[in-house]
Parts: structure tokens; C-alpha cells; sequence
């Protein structure tokens, strides 16, 4: 599904109205009428003598708030309308919708105003104080607007998005509306499809304004979240008359003493998502903790390091390895050290084949981040919010503020496909694609979870998936896995293993 960024919608509807087939008034209404539809569906059409109150700012929201307010006037309901803005300062469209609501004779009140004067049987409240342009925090007549709207026990139903939330990061912004229902039109925004957004909103509902496929260059939306639709057509059937050469050799370079659950759940998620053959190498001292738990992969016992640790000594025979193999995984478990940072520079450099690199080879990049420059093929990168700060050079808090640019910088500056884990995990290309992950929950929120979609996309990449879509399916994978478990388990109960036991259920599906 197609989510658009705020200069995105904004060309899309200047391009309309440049066509002539709508203008920006005829817009402005469409969305109105939208708005209207889901208020009358609420109220099973009976809106005649409700008590609403709606809240205007400035801009072409606030042009949609007084159209809304006639709209609802004309049929009936008892309306209040608060200023939040000077209505004098109004300029095009939004004039217009001011000058039509004027007709009403009802007037406005200001901010000041409602403080004394807010309907105690309100049982409706639109917010169309500020829409996709917000670019700072939210202060003085504005932040008590919202304030008081979230004082409100009304219905609360907010015009293209929250008030006081960023249209393309999701974050709030000094204060936001909490909405029980949002109405966007035509396409999502970025906010919609990210936190802390996603709990503000409510239900969305995405309204028609009139704009069709036809109005939309497709070869610039470069923003995605992923559904059904998508991983069908990255994950196929497979066909009868194959073997297990057919479905990729995948090499999983992980796991240290203490640490061998890490490769274990990394090996048995890739075999779960149908690589036809794991080689795992790990340190011999993991051996006798990890081959019992995995009698399907290959395991390949490498010489340590006084911490047991993979040694780098084992360079030559894991690129002589890693050459043989379709796909390489590197980093679960391993540890951070020397002997693991030399391993990893190995592997990114010499292996020519598609690279996966989680935890601690990641840890191992970020103190020679330029070494991605010099790689041999595609990389993977799975980062958590903490792992990408020091990958990047940003605080979590920077990351966790932008995560949607954060990683689209980071994944055009390296030439990297960076998987930004979290809630709502971000998948980056190179090339400027983002894919927004629709499904997962919070109790995927534990220890190993990012070791299993390590081993689910490094099958995928094994398999002959091309790296960007074998991250995206893996991540929609991963989640839905994670959402059946939780769906018979419970969120607090969740561990990664369940993740893993419950991927045939979510890969069912491709099965002729």
C-alpha cells in the first residue's frame, strides 16, 4: 500500500488541480464530505441537535474544518466553532470555506473563550487545528486548544491526522490530540504507518477526495507498508520437481561460549523459512551446547580465542566456505572483540556473496563503518534502535525521532539495505525505497526475537530472494509469526522460540 510523505501529497494534489479535472476548493470539500460520511456513520446519521464542537487553525485544514462545520449545520446538528487561528489572516481556499461557514450566522469563538463556554453535553469533537505542515512544537492558544480537546470525553474525530504530530516522523510535537477516529484522504502519511502516531490516531479511515491511480506518477512513491498483497508476490509456491540445491546454501557464522542460543535460534529459523541446507560454524566450545538443539544444519566447529570466541584465524577456511554457499549470516552471539571485528571486515570484503550482519557484527562495523564501502556484494544490516545509533553517529533519541530518514540516509550513503528493527520496523534501500512492517507486537520484544529474523531473511536471501525483498518479507514474516504465537500465548508469555515454532502457520499460505 502506497503512504505518501507530506511534499508528496502535496505535488500529487498540486498536480490536479493543474489538470484542471479538480481544484483545490472542489478538494477541500471532497475531504469535508469525507469527514462528514464517517461522523453520520457514527452516529447512525443522526446528527440533528448533537452538541459538536470543531476546532479551526490555519491553512487548508482549518478550510476543512468550516466546511465540515456547515456541512454539519445544514443538517441539523447544534455546532460550536472555536478560532483557534485568526479566521482574518485565512487566504484561497480556506478563505472560502470560512466565507461559506459565515453564511451559517453562527460565528466563532476564540480559545480564551471556550474556556468558560465548552459544551458539557459535547458529544463530538473535530480536530482541524493543524494538518501535514506542523514543523514545530505546539505552544499558546494552539497546545490549550489541544489540551482541552484531550480534556473532553466527546467523540473525537481528527481531519487528516492529530493535531501536534509530524506528518512525516509521527512524533509529537510539544502535544497532540488523542483521536478516537482520523480521516486522511486518498493515501496514508508516514505518521500513520509509525509511533507514537499509530496511538494518537484511533481508527483510520482513508476517505476519497476524488484522486485516482491515473493522477499518480507510481514511479515516485518510494514509500510502502507492507501487506498481504506485497509478500505474495515475493514468496512463491514451490514448484514440484526440486531438491534441496534448489532452495539455497546458506552459511551462518555465529554464537560464542555462553552464547550458543543465539545460533541456535538464528539456524532453526532459517531452516523453518525453507533454506534447503544451514551450515553453522561456531566456536568449539558452542558445539556441544548447540548441535543437540539443531540436527538439521551442518555444523562446522571453529577454532576460539581465550574467550571463546570465533577465531580470526579461521579467515581462509570461512571465504573458502562462504564461496560455496548462496547467502551468509554473521554476528548472533558472536561477541565483541578484535577476533570478531576481523571476521566481519573478512566476510563483508571477500565472501561475494549476499551478507546478513546482526548483533554483534554489527557492533563489530561501527568502529570501521566505511569498511561497507569496500564489500564484495549486497549487505543486510538488522539493526536495533541502540545498534544503529552507533552505526550512524545519531542518539537513539535522533533515531527513534526520524526513523524513516534515519535509516533512508543511512542506507543511500553505504549502499546498504538497513532492517531498522522496532515497532514498525523500517526496511531502507539503497536506492531510496521504504517498506513500513505492518504486523508483530510487543511481546516480539525479547531476548533472540532479532536472531530469529536474522535466520529468516538470510533464508530468504538464500533462496534467491533479492536482498531488499528478502528483508522485507522476512520482517512480515517474522511479525506474523510473532502474531499468531501471541494469539494463543499472550504478549507476556512470548518467547523467541515461539516465533520460530509458529512460522509454519504464517508461511502456510505459500504452499500450493
Amino acid at each position: 500500500m502506497y503512504v505518501v510523505s507530506r511534499a508528496q501529497m502535496r505535488k500529487i494534489e498540486g498536480d490536479v488541480m493543474l489538470s484542471g479535472r479538480l481544484s483545490g476548493f472542489d478538494l477541500m470539500q471532497n475531504a469535508a464530505s469525507g469527514v462528514l460520511d464517517t461522523i453520520m456513520e457514527h452516529f447512525n446519521s443522526d446528527v440533528r441537535t448533537k452538541p459538536m464542537v470543531i476546532f479551526c487553525g490555519s491553512g487548508n485544514n482549518a478550510g476543512d474544518g468550516y466546511v465540515i462545520a456547515y456541512m454539519l449545520w445544514e443538517r441539523g446538528a447544534k455546532i460550536t466553532v472555536v478560532s483557534v487561528s485568526d479566521p482574518a489572516k485565512l487566504t484561497g481556499d480556506a478563505k472560502r470555506a470560512y466565507e461559506l461557514y459565515c453564511l451559517t450566522g453562527m460565528g466563532t469563538y476564540s480559545v480564551s473563550e471556550m474556556n468558560n463556554k465548552f459544551p458539557k453535553n459535547c458529544v463530538c469533537i473535530v480536530d482541524a487545528i493543524f494538518g501535514t505542515g506542523l514543523n514545530k512544537p505546539l505552544a499558546g492558544d494552539h497546545l490549550t486548544a489541544v489540551e482541552m480537546i484531550n480534556e473532553s470525553p466527546a467523540y473525537t474525530v481528527a481531519v487528516d491526522l492529530p493535531s501536534g504530530i509530524n506528518a512525516d516522523t509521527g512524533q509529537i510535537m510539544g502535544g497532540a490530540v488523542r483521536a478516537d477516529l482520523t480521516v486522511t484522504f486518498a493515501f496514508k502519511k508516514i505518521c500513520h504507518v509509525t509511533y507514537p502516531c499509530i496511538d494518537m490516531m484511533g481508527r483510520l479511515v482513508i476517505a476519497d477526495i476524488g484522486i485516482k491511480r491515473s493522477d499518480v506518477d507510481a514511479g515516485a512513491m518510494k514509500i510502502y507498508e507492507t501487506d498481504d498483497r506485497l509478500i505474495d508476490k515475493i514468496i512463491r509456491p514451490r514448484e514440484k520437481n526440486t531438491n534441496k540445491g534448489d532452495y539455497g546454501r546458506l552459511l551462518i557464522i555465529a554464537g560464542s561460549k555462553g552464547m550458543a542460543g543465539a545460533a541456535v535460534l538464528a539456524s532453526r529459523a532459517s531452516l523453518r523459512s525453507g533454506a534447503g541446507l544451514v551450515t553453522l560454524a561456531l566456536p568449539e566450545s558452542a558445539y556441544p551446547v548447540a548441535a543437540p538443539n539443531i540436527i538439521e544444519t551442518i555444523t562446522m566447529p571453529l577454532a576460539e580465542n581465550a574467550e571463546g570466541r570465533i577465531s580470526k584465524e579461521n579467515g581462509d577456511s570461512l571465504i573458502e566456505k562462504a564461496k560455496t554457499q548462496s547467502a551468509v549470516l554473521i554476528g548472533c552471539g558472536m561477541g565483541d572483540c578484535e577476533d570478531t571485528r576481523e571476521n566481519v571486515r573478512n566476510i563483508v570484503r571477500n565472501a561475494g556473496k549476499p551478507v546478513v550482519i546482526d548483533a554483534d557484527g554489527l557492533n563489530a562495523l561501527s568502529g570501521d563503518i566505511d569498511i561497507l564501502k569496500n564489500k564484495s556484494s549486497d549487505v543486510i544490516l538488522t539493526p536495533h534502535p541502540k545498534e544503529f545509533s552507533r552505526l550512524c553517529g545519531l542518539t537513539v533519541e535522533e533515531v527513534e525521532a526520524d526513523r524513516v530518514g534515519s535509516a533512508r540516509r543511512f542506507a543511500a550513503e553505504y549502499g546498504v539495505t538497513v532492517v531498522l528493527k522496532g515497532a514498525r520496523t523500517v526496511v531502507a534501500s539503497p536506492e531510496g525505497m521504504i517498506y513500513i512492517n505492518s504486523t508483530g507486537n510487543p511481546g516480539m520484544a525479547t531476548a533472540g526475537s532479532g536472531d530469529v529474523l536474522a535466520g529468516i531473511i538470510s533464508s530468504f536471501c538464500a533462496q534467491g530472494i533479492r536482498p531488499l525483498a528478502a528483508a522485507v518479507a522476512g520482517a512480515f514474516i517474522h511479525g506474523r509469526a510473532g502474531d499468531i504465537a501471541a494469539s494463543h500465548l499472550g504478549e507476556y508469555a512470548l518467547i523467541a522460540s515461539d516465533i520460530t515454532n509458529n512460522l509454519p502457520k504464517a508461511l502456510i499460505k505459500y504452499d500450493k
